[in-house]
Protein backbone atom coordinates (compact mmCIF):
# COMPACT_ATOMS: atom_id res chain seq x y z
CA UNK A 1 0.00 0.00 0.00
CA UNK A 2 3.14 2.07 0.78
CA UNK A 3 4.77 1.84 -2.36
CA UNK A 4 1.46 2.72 -4.50
CA UNK A 5 1.09 6.04 -2.59
CA UNK A 6 4.68 7.05 -3.33
CA UNK A 7 4.03 6.44 -6.90
CA UNK A 8 0.87 7.92 -7.37
CA UNK A 9 2.88 10.91 -5.28
CA UNK A 10 5.60 11.17 -7.65
CA UNK A 11 3.13 10.99 -10.43
CA UNK A 12 1.20 13.90 -9.04
CA UNK A 13 4.48 15.74 -8.52
CA UNK A 14 5.71 15.34 -12.22
CA UNK A 15 2.46 16.31 -13.40
CA UNK A 16 2.52 19.86 -11.04
CA UNK A 17 6.04 20.12 -12.68
CA UNK A 18 5.01 19.99 -16.38
CA UNK A 19 1.94 21.54 -16.23
CA UNK A 20 3.26 24.30 -14.25
CA UNK A 21 3.41 26.72 -17.05
CA UNK A 22 0.67 29.31 -17.61
CA UNK A 23 0.22 28.80 -20.84
CA UNK A 24 0.04 24.92 -21.02
CA UNK A 25 -2.59 25.23 -18.68
CA UNK A 26 -4.55 27.91 -20.56
CA UNK A 27 -3.61 25.81 -23.84
CA UNK A 28 -5.13 22.66 -22.52
CA UNK A 29 -8.12 24.48 -20.54
CA UNK A 30 -9.07 25.99 -23.57
CA UNK A 31 -9.12 22.82 -25.75
CA UNK A 32 -11.03 21.52 -22.48
CA UNK A 33 -13.96 24.21 -23.19
CA UNK A 34 -14.08 23.73 -26.52
CA UNK A 35 -14.41 20.10 -26.40
CA UNK A 36 -17.06 20.37 -24.26
CA UNK A 37 -18.65 22.91 -26.50
CA UNK A 38 -18.72 20.37 -29.17
CA UNK A 39 -20.46 17.86 -27.07
CA UNK A 40 -23.03 20.49 -26.49
CA UNK A 41 -23.62 20.73 -29.53
CA UNK A 42 -23.78 17.41 -30.49
CA UNK A 43 -25.96 16.51 -28.57
CA UNK A 44 -27.98 19.54 -29.12
CA UNK A 45 -28.18 18.19 -32.89
CA UNK A 46 -28.83 15.04 -31.83
CA UNK A 47 -32.43 16.17 -29.60
CA UNK A 48 -33.33 18.32 -32.09
CA UNK A 49 -33.30 15.73 -35.33
CA UNK A 50 -36.84 14.31 -35.40
CA UNK A 51 -35.94 11.82 -38.39
CA UNK A 52 -33.97 8.43 -39.20
CA UNK A 53 -31.23 9.75 -40.50
CA UNK A 54 -29.01 12.75 -40.12
CA UNK A 55 -26.55 14.74 -42.56
CA UNK A 56 -23.54 13.76 -41.39
CA UNK A 57 -21.03 15.66 -44.85
CA UNK A 58 -22.00 17.97 -47.31
CA UNK A 59 -19.19 18.76 -50.33
CA UNK A 60 -19.88 21.97 -52.28
CA UNK A 61 -19.40 20.25 -55.84
CA UNK A 62 -21.55 16.96 -54.89
CA UNK A 63 -23.92 17.68 -52.49
CA UNK A 64 -25.05 15.41 -49.55
CA UNK A 65 -22.39 12.72 -49.52
CA UNK A 66 -23.01 11.06 -46.30
CA UNK A 67 -26.18 10.19 -44.37
CA UNK A 68 -26.14 8.25 -41.24
CA UNK A 69 -27.48 7.42 -37.74
CA UNK A 70 -27.97 10.64 -35.88
CA UNK A 71 -25.88 8.59 -32.98
CA UNK A 72 -22.84 8.78 -35.38
CA UNK A 73 -22.49 12.98 -34.61
CA UNK A 74 -21.02 12.15 -31.65
CA UNK A 75 -17.66 11.28 -33.49
CA UNK A 76 -16.46 14.15 -33.96
CA UNK A 77 -16.71 15.23 -30.34
CA UNK A 78 -15.10 11.85 -29.61
CA UNK A 79 -12.36 12.51 -32.07
CA UNK A 80 -11.42 15.85 -30.78
CA UNK A 81 -11.31 14.23 -27.14
CA UNK A 82 -9.06 11.63 -28.64
CA UNK A 83 -6.36 13.94 -30.09
CA UNK A 84 -6.56 15.91 -26.40
CA UNK A 85 -5.95 13.35 -24.46
CA UNK A 86 -3.20 11.88 -26.61
CA UNK A 87 -1.63 15.01 -26.84
CA UNK A 88 -1.88 15.97 -23.09
CA UNK A 89 0.03 12.29 -22.59
CA UNK A 90 2.70 13.35 -25.19
CA UNK A 91 3.33 16.47 -23.84
CA UNK A 92 3.99 14.51 -20.15
CA UNK A 93 6.43 11.85 -21.96
CA UNK A 94 8.33 14.70 -23.61
CA UNK A 95 8.92 16.46 -20.50
CA UNK A 96 10.44 13.28 -19.05
CA UNK A 97 12.52 13.07 -22.17
CA UNK A 98 13.92 16.77 -22.33
CA UNK A 99 12.62 17.43 -25.40
CA UNK A 100 10.16 20.18 -24.22
CA UNK A 101 10.67 23.15 -25.01
CA UNK A 102 9.28 22.68 -29.18
CA UNK A 103 6.80 20.35 -28.22
CA UNK A 104 5.33 22.12 -25.16
CA UNK A 105 4.19 24.59 -28.11
CA UNK A 106 3.71 22.50 -30.36
CA UNK A 107 1.61 19.86 -29.46
CA UNK A 108 -1.56 21.44 -27.15
CA UNK A 109 -2.21 24.42 -30.19
CA UNK A 110 -2.70 21.16 -32.79
CA UNK A 111 -4.98 19.75 -30.07
CA UNK A 112 -6.77 23.52 -29.84
CA UNK A 113 -6.75 23.89 -33.29
CA UNK A 114 -7.88 20.32 -34.44
CA UNK A 115 -11.05 21.16 -32.08
CA UNK A 116 -11.27 24.71 -33.40
CA UNK A 117 -11.88 22.82 -36.57
CA UNK A 118 -14.08 20.35 -35.48
CA UNK A 119 -16.60 23.15 -34.08
CA UNK A 120 -16.58 24.35 -37.18
CA UNK A 121 -17.70 21.15 -38.92
CA UNK A 122 -19.86 20.89 -36.23
CA UNK A 123 -21.67 24.39 -37.19
CA UNK A 124 -21.76 23.71 -40.73
CA UNK A 125 -23.49 20.36 -39.95
CA UNK A 126 -26.02 22.00 -37.91
CA UNK A 127 -26.69 24.61 -40.86
CA UNK A 128 -27.22 22.09 -43.31
CA UNK A 129 -29.51 20.09 -41.20
CA UNK A 130 -31.67 22.22 -39.69
CA UNK A 131 -31.85 25.94 -41.64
Amino acid sequence: MNKILVFLRRRVWLLKQVYGPVYLRLYFLLTFFLNLALFLSAYFIYSSNSGQLLILHYNIDFGIDLLGEPIKIFLLPLAGLLIYLINFILVFFFYRKKNYSLFSHFLPITALLFNIFLLIAMLSLYLINFR
